[in-house]
């Protein structure tokens, strides 16, 4: 690392540490957003299962993301929450939303 960078890093390392608490308010409020802002997301979805089409607008807790390519998941859907909104849309691309009820089956079926 050539002085500049160096000079670079030591001052951010000294911001953070006088900022610490402030940066951690922030991030938390980030994720909370995010939080909100995925369970209202997952509001507007219904199951994709045709013989079942539950709303999840009362129970957003309800809505599974299934990976249609199990080789593509990077990380389980509701974990990203905690990872930034760019990171969680990416991963919903890859998934179909499921009720809890039809994620089960056809995961029991897949065996």
């Amino acid at each position: 690392m050539d002085k500049q960078g160096q000079k670079a890093k030591e001052s951010k390392a000294r911001w953070y540490k006088k900022n610490k608490t402030l940066q951690l308010v922030r991030q938390k409020k980030e994720k909370q957003e995010l939080a909100k802002w995925f369970e209202d997301y997952k509001r507007t979805l219904r199951c994709s299962n045709i013989e079942c089409n539950l709303s999840f607008e009362k129970h957003p807790c309800l809505c599974d993301f299934h990976h249609i390519d199990p080789n593509e998941k990077e990380s389980p859907v509701g974990r990203l929450v905690y990872y930034g909104k760019k990171r969680l849309l990416k991963e919903i691309e890859k998934c179909i939303p499921l009720c809890a009820h039809c994620h089960r089956i056809l995961h029991a079926d897949m065996v």
